[in-house]
């Protein structure tokens, strides 16, 4: 069994499905808001990137995992070639199914809230304060390792990285500081800013599979999944 993988096709289509979900979710806003808050309240929410156990959190988690296993498979080939940097993509492959967890089960939510409320933050301004600590960490470990890449790869992951920081910690930042308290209100314009953070975030994950599957593309020319097993049966309805 042979399967063909393009990552070009696969950016394309998960591009493709970001952009229609985002405007999924700020077409339901709009209409709760400006044209009728009740009627269609269960499909607006279904769409809505500000809610969770939704279809756009579904769709985030798949991309996480698929991160996960892509990572896992470039770590398994590596670790053929006695490679120096195995553990590192071992490590990306957990950090990427940690990810998915959280994204379905709302962990970093839990654990700010904590944080926040330790640091003392002002009403409104609950900040992602794990995420925020866990990025900076990982900059510190991974720069080592993102040297040695190849220079589109690098670049790839660097962009990726760029998207996601963009998205999760400086535009929920700006909007803190244009509109104060902003996050404890239902105002439209939030739900603008939550839309435009979440679709960066995917954006950068995009990026990022579309740099890894580069980067398996370039050691790895054919996938071959063979089935074996001792005898042979024939299966009858």
């Amino acid at each position: 069994m042979d399967f063909k993988i393009s990552p070009n096709q696969i950016t394309r289509l998960l591009v493709f499905i970001t952009l229609g979900i985002g405007l999924a979710s700020l077409s339901g806003q709009f209409y709760a808001y400006f044209v009728n808050g009740e009627q269609f309240s269960g499909v607006v929410r279904m769409f809505d990137l500000d809610e969770e156990r939704n279809i756009p959190t579904l769709f985030t988690g798949f991309i996480l995992i698929f991160c996960s296993i892509l990572l896992e498979l470039v770590a398994l080939a590596k670790q053929k070639e006695r490679n120096r940097y195995v553990p590192y993509w071992h490590g990306l492959a957990i950090i990427f199914m940690y990810l998915s967890f959280d994204e379905l089960l709302e962990i970093h939510e839990k654990v700010n809230g904590i944080l926040n409320q330790t640091a003392q933050s002002a009403p409104g301004q609950n900040w992602d304060i794990l995420n925020i600590s866990l990025a900076l960490v990982f900059a510190l470990i991974y720069f080592k390792f993102l040297l040695h890449l190849p220079k589109k790869i690098k670049t790839l992951f660097v962009l990726a990285f760029a998207f996601f920081v963009i998205g999760g910690v400086v535009i929920e930042f700006l909007g803190v500081y244009y509109f104060p308290n902003i996050y404890n209100q239902k105002l439209f314009i939030a739900e603008v800013i939550t839309t435009i953070e979440e679709c960066l975030e995917i954006i950068g994950l995009t990026i990022f599979i579309h740099g890894i599957l580069l980067y398996i593309k370039s050691f790895v020319t054919d996938i071959h999944i063979n089935i074996v097993g001792t005898e042979r049966k024939r299966f009858q309805q």
